[in-house]
């Protein structure tokens, strides 16, 4: 793999598996399901998170790269302590998940602080006092949003497979809790965008215009998709449907997560 799509990659299984661990564990929690904790999709999160964290240093370390240098970038730089606190959260999220795998709601809160500590690794990190808190916060709200969204659909899907009952219930948290998730993912990525360009139109031809634009064309078309199965599908019980349907907005919100991290990654004017 080239060195300057390795970060994003590597970044982007990072996040996704996140997502995928705090959705899962919080839909298990709310629809009371007896599943054991998604140790693969923590582990890989962890063990992304660290090699992503050892990448970003070595890239500001310079040519002059040591381990005392990456170290003191980690352990000095907002983005550096903020990389060392995700670690941190998302070792937490691992050994407790091999310690107390039954205990959803401590999983959960943990695979949140896992997730939401990404907040400040990115742009948010620009800015400083009080709005360097309050992007932090949106990027926050932003990522738990998309983490439910993305995260407890591979586990619907699951239970649609299953039949009914399992699936009525199971359709019916989910549509009640998506449609907030997805409300706080629009209104946060607005807020972002707003703070990122301080309300000014970003260049069409650009490339980071380009990318934002494409993301939500992607978006729209999963809020589409979800629609559907909300208010058409899923009260006439077309559960195959659903099902057919939540595996594309999967895809499509896999997509919007890899455009998310290249955003992250790329200055707006440019």
């Amino acid at each position: 793999m080239e060195p300057d799509l390795a970060a994003p990659a590597i970044r982007l299984i990072a996040i996704g598996a996140a997502m995928f661990a705090f959705g899962s564990l919080l839909f298990a929690e709310l629809t009371k399901t007896d599943a054991p904790p998604p140790r693969a999709a923590i582990a890989i999160s962890l063990a992304a998170s660290i090699l992503a964290a050892l990448i970003w240093a070595a890239e500001v370390a310079g040519p002059l790269m040591s381990l005392q240098r990456v170290a003191h970038v980690l352990s000095v730089t907002l983005i550096g302590k903020a990389w060392l606190f995700h670690v941190g959260a998302a070792a937490a999220l691992a050994a407790c998940a091999l310690r107390w795998p039954r205990r959803r709601r401590l999983l959960s809160a943990l695979a949140a602080l896992s997730l939401s500590s990404f907040a400040p690794i990115g742009h948010a990190a620009a800015s400083d006092g009080a709005a360097q808190v309050i992007r932090i916060l949106i990027q926050a709200i932003h990522l738990l949003g998309a983490g439910f969204w993305l995260g407890a659909l591979p586990l619907l899907v699951r239970r649609l497979a299953a039949g009914a009952p399992a699936a009525e219930h199971a359709a019916s948290v989910f549509s009640r809790y998506a449609t907030v998730a997805v409300f706080a993912l629009v209104a946060a990525g607005l807020a972002n965008l707003f703070f990122l360009t301080g309300g000014r139109p970003l260049a069409p031809g650009s490339e980071y215009a380009r990318t934002l634009f494409v993301k939500l064309a992607v978006v729209i078309g999963a809020i589409t998709l979800a629609g559907l199965n909300r208010f058409w599908f899923s009260p006439q019980g077309m559960h195959r449907r659903v099902g057919a349907l939540a595996c594309v907005e999967i895809l499509l919100l896999l997509l919007a997560a890899m455009l998310g991290v290249k955003l992250a990654m790329s200055a707006p004017w440019r």
